[in-house]
Parts: C-alpha cells; sequence; structure tokens
C-alpha cells in the first residue's frame, strides 16, 4: 500500500494534478509505520466497525479468538489525538445485528462520526454455506434503514441541526436489488473473505 500510494503521487505530480486516497482499515493494527503513513498523504480513513462490542465481536474477532472491538476503540482514540478523525465507519449488517440498526447508528454517532454506511452482508464469491443464514433479510434490513432514520437521523438533526450521512444508501439498495455478487468480497460478516 505504501508503495503503491506513494507511485500515484509521485506520477501525479509529474503529470501536475494530484491524488486523493480512500483506504478502508479493520483499525486493529495502528503503530508507529500506519501512522506515519496516515500522517503523511491524510488519506480518506474508513473503519469498519459494526457496532458496540457486543454487536461487533462475534463478526470481527481475531485469529487467536478475542473480539477486535477494545483494539478498534483504542485505535480510534489514538487517531483522534492525532487530529485524524476517521472520514466514515462501515457497518456490516448481519441476521443477527439487522434489528438492532438505529442503536448501532446511535453508538457509533456517540463515538463523534456522523458518516455511517450500514451495508447488508450478501452472497458472493465461494461463500461457506454456514455463513449464508447471516445474511439479513431485505425486509428487516429495509425496516431497520427506516428505523435508524426514524429513531435516531431525524431526532438528532431536530436537536442539533447536522444530519447524520448515511453513507451510499442507494449503494444499499442496489445490494439488495442485485444480492448475489461474484466480484465483490462481501463473503463474510466483515466483506473480507
Amino acid at each position: 500500500l505504501e508503495e503503491t500510494v506513494a507511485h500515484a503521487y509521485a506520477r501525479a505530480a509529474s503529470a501536475g494534478t494530484t491524488v486523493h486516497t480512500a483506504i478502508v482499515s479493520n483499525l486493529t493494527v495502528l503503530g508507529t509505520r500506519q501512522m506515519a503513513f496516515l500522517r503523511l498523504y491524510r488519506p480518506q480513513l474508513n473503519v469498519s466497525l459494526d457496532g458496540t462490542a457486543a454487536d461487533h465481536d462475534p463478526q470481527r474477532p481475531f485469529a487467536a479468538g478475542p473480539g477486535s472491538y477494545s483494539a478498534v476503540l483504542k485505535n480510534l482514540e489514538r487517531l483522534s489525538r492525532e487530529g485524524m478523525h476517521p472520514e466514515a465507519v462501515q457497518t456490516t449488517v448481519t441476521q443477527r445485528t439487522v434489528h438492532r440498526m438505529p442503536e448501532i447508528a446511535r453508538h457509533i454517532m456517540d463515538l463523534g462520526i456522523t458518516q455511517i454506511s450500514l451495508h447488508p452482508m450478501t452472497v458472493a464469491g465461494v461463500m461457506e454455506p454456514a455463513l449464508h443464514a447471516q445474511v439479513p433479510e431485505a425486509s428487516a434490513y429495509v425496516d431497520g434503514l427506516f428505523d435508524t432514520f426514524e429513531q435516531v437521523y431525524l431526532p438528532t438533526w431536530s436537536e442539533t441541526g447536522v444530519m447524520p450521512y448515511l453513507r451510499y444508501l442507494a449503494l444499499a439498495y442496489a445490494y439488495l436489488l442485485e444480492p448475489h455478487r461474484s466480484y465483490m468480497c462481501r463473503s463474510a460478516p466483515c466483506g473480507a473473505r
């Protein structure tokens, strides 16, 4: 990633143009090298976070077993201290979390992030058959989006004048219209397989 971005910036500079980068990260590793990269290039950073620890940890465990929520929160706090706030949070909604979409959105907003994508887990590629049961029902997902607007976004807008931004709402609905996408990496709850 470092080499690719450095190459892109060098090519853009020689062509007299600019490059803007966007990175999606699970934010479980944020060492000295990653911080130096973020300081240098200031990419648009989108963080994968599936809600509270109870929502996130079962969907995004470390290979050794424990959930990654506390590591993500620690790294979000570190970024905040450095003045590098994530642009958005990307949440994968599963059958287990689909009925908690408003609470998940509220939790993310309480972390100071108002751009949220609530994407349903979808069937893609070579997906393990056991994971199919985790794909949320389309009607429950749509109801969850409307509930999130009614219970979280509209009240926030009324109280603060700030409308939270549900990123890629049209894309979220597109997932429902074309649920089997062999070219997308959404074969696991976190979309990483």
